[in-house]
């Protein structure tokens, strides 16, 4: 298991990135809004049909989508591991723990062998960053023997409660 520093849409050498998602699909500020954009129409067009067949998603749960214009830069899919129902709306400890445990148990199904995530919940969803990572890194914790995760984020104080977390693992 990592933790970096960085771009989630510049990671290398992971099959799949995830996104912090709605439950209705919009890729509009945030990590969701800089995978949209890296991820072109193709990634955003495709988000809407599968939150629009289903009539949106709940939080805590996973949906997968093509990677659009990320499938140059190795990408073969976006998981989105929807922490809150609307853009804006409230989130959780509790669910982003359950939306990281159905993404990895999904990606795993999926026979994914590497995975990003961002800090889920802590941008847009305002959840305390130094729990975040306690819970994050305890749930990839559970998958380390199944699949190799990365956390990467921009914000430098959350990725350094990641690392004290690994270090106390």
């Amino acid at each position: 298991m990592q933790a970096l520093v960085g771009d989630i849409t510049k990671v290398k050498n992971v099959e799949v990135i995830v996104n912090a998602a709605n439950g209705v699909g919009p890729l509009g500020h945030g990590v969701a809004g800089a995978i949209g954009e890296a991820g072109g129409p193709i990634l955003r067009n495709d988000v809407r049909r599968a939150c629009e067949s289903r009539h949106g998603y709940e939080p805590g749960e996973c949906y997968v989508s093509v990677p659009g214009d990320l499938s140059s830069r190795g990408i073969i899919n976006v998981y989105h591991a929807v922490t809150m129902k609307y853009p804006g709306s409230p989130s959780s400890v509790q669910i982003v723990q359950t939306a990281m445990r159905t993404t990895l148990q999904q990606a795993v199904l999926n026979g994914v062998k590497s995975i990003a995530f961002p800090g889920l919940g802590t941008g847009i969803g305002g959840l305390p960053k130094d729990k975040i990572a306690r819970e994050m890194v305890s749930v990839a914790m559970e998958f380390v023997d199944s699949i190799d995760v990365v956390i990467i984020d921009l914000d430098k104080e959350f990725i350094g409660f990641v690392k004290e977390n690994l270090l106390a693992e």
